[in-house]
């Protein structure tokens, strides 16, 4: 665990992910629960039943998924964590996570809004292609 934002009872992981603690979340430490006070940055932590959030304009938002995110059947889904490390104003943005850098390409726009440090969550869906019909 990378820090502790302990007036919002967000937990931020060191791959940059930020978990809301909610009544029915439990922090376990070296296999004892504990409290989001309590945390140290560096504790090795198990957390379960958490909020995923961002930060966003000055405040915490929920992670959910949008009806619209729905994943076909037969599709794989994933999510990497990780960090801004470059941006160019053409769009190309350098991303760092635990296992390597990857670029994204956003517009020239949404590129001026970031800044290097910022979280970044990375979805991916990848489908089968459809059965051909005969």
């Amino acid at each position: 665990m990378a820090r502790v934002d302990e007036r919002q009872n967000v937990v931020i992981l060191q791959d940059g992910r930020m978990l809301r603690a909610t009544p029915a979340t439990v922090i376990m430490v070296g296999g004892t629960p504990v409290t989001v006070r309590s945390l140290q940055p560096g504790t090795q932590v198990v957390v379960r039943s958490a909020e995923p959030v961002a930060f966003s304009n000055g405040q915490y938002v929920r992670l959910g998924d949008s009806p619209a995110a729905s994943v076909p059947v037969g599709a794989i889904r994933t999510r990497t964590f990780g960090r801004v490390k470059d941006i160019d104003r053409d769009g190309d943005v350098k991303i760092e996570t635990q296992t390597g850098t990857f670029h994204v390409r956003v517009s020239p726009d949404a590129a001026r809004a970031l800044k290097d440090g910022d979280t970044a969550i990375v979805e991916v869906i990848i489908t089968p292609p459809a059965p051909k019909v005969r």
